[in-house]
């Protein structure tokens, strides 16, 4: 455990009330979550998790700030996980994990509790114009100018270095995949822009992206759950935040003649592209001993308007029979690029 991090808790993320169909959903798991910087007001996503994923229901609620449990208002959505938001001035933007799309509810009608009968869902496109189908977004972030965002696409997540005899190097690093996209309110799409990689396994870690967070003061974070071992009998509770400076001139290398696979189930479609990649600017562990917990994991992350990282996860002491849903504070530490 790292005891250079002063963490506390900021509230407990409850399940919201199920109505109007009590025994129908259980909004138990919570996905992510995302704090308006400037007034704090905060929304969370819990999701009554389906094996189908398109048959899973979740609740977006909307808190007065990250301190207070009480939710104001709610609306039902049918996103897949929900497990990743971006939050602007005027709207949230969840993505449809099983498909290409993107939900957009207007937060005026989140926060009073105004369903909307018809989905305003927006379509992925290629930088040449055609729909994006064969990509997954698998976190997205909003970065606060002209309309940009950041993807992290799940579809073709291997990347690798070609050998120069074209073939796939056994021991080149495999990268998470990330684009810009900026969104067409006109047409309902998002065009995928330049896209950049960050190294799947860091400090000998390999772990997934969850959620993620930018924001011009701090760069973009990135929360790593993984088992502690990291094998499959293994506890969920290590955890890396890592802060990825992307702006111009910053990447740490530039490389050309890679392979993608993306992956369908009767093929798989190889790529060749050159990318920027950008490593970690700082790594922040959040492990946690098996003896005091059985589950630590940490599914988004925000800031404070101080400038304190936010987090928020899934956590279950050990010997307790549940997670309880938090969103926490590092109290002793400020982040700058």
């Amino acid at each position: 455990m790292a005891d250079e991090y002063k963490v506390v808790d900021m509230m407990k993320v409850p399940n919201p009330n199920p109505k109007p169909n009590p025994n129908k959903y259980n909004f138990s798991n919570f996905g992510c979550f995302a704090a308006d910087q400037d007034s704090m007001h905060t929304f969370c996503v819990k999701t009554d998790v389906k094996s189908d994923e398109r048959n899973s229901v979740s609740k977006v609620c909307y808190y007065e700030s990250c301190s207070t449990s009480s939710v104001i208002g709610s609306v039902q959505v049918n996103v897949g996980h929900g497990n990743t938001m971006a939050l602007t001035n005027n709207y949230i933007y969840l993505p449809v994990s099983y498909d290409h799309t993107i939900l957009r509810l207007a937060r005026k009608n989140v926060t009073k509790s105004i369903e909307k009968k018809i989905p305003d869902l927006y379509k992925l496109v290629t930088p040449s114009g055609g729909e994006a189908t064969n990509e997954r977004i698998k976190s997205i972030t909003y970065m606060g100018a002209n309309k940009k965002f950041i993807l992290r696409l799940k579809k073709g997540d291997a990347v690798f270095v070609k050998t120069e005899d074209g073939n796939v190097s056994k021991d080149t690093i495999e990268y998470e995949r990330f684009c810009y996209a900026t969104v067409d309110s006109t047409n309902k799409t998002f065009l995928m822009g330049e896209e950049f990689l960050v190294p799947h396994k860091v400090n000998s870690i390999s772990a997934n992206t969850q959620d993620m967070h930018y924001n011009s003061k701090n760069g973009l974070f990135l929360p790593r759950p993984y088992k502690i071992p990291q094998t499959k009998e293994g506890n969920l509770v290590g955890n890396q935040i890592l802060q990825v400076d992307i702006r111009a001139g910053k990447e740490t290398m530039v490389l050309k003649g890679l392979r993608i696979e993306l992956n369908k189930e009767e093929n798989k479609i190889s790529v060749d592209v050159s990318r920027k990649v950008y490593q970690p600017k700082k790594v922040i562990v959040m492990d946690r001993k098996v003896t005091e917990f059985s589950r630590y994991e940490i599914e988004a992350v925000s800031f404070t308007t101080d400038n304190y990282l936010l987090y928020g996860g899934n956590f279950r002491k050990a010997g307790q029979n549940s997670d309880t849903d938090k969103i926490k504070k590092i109290a002793n530490m400020k982040f700058t690029l």
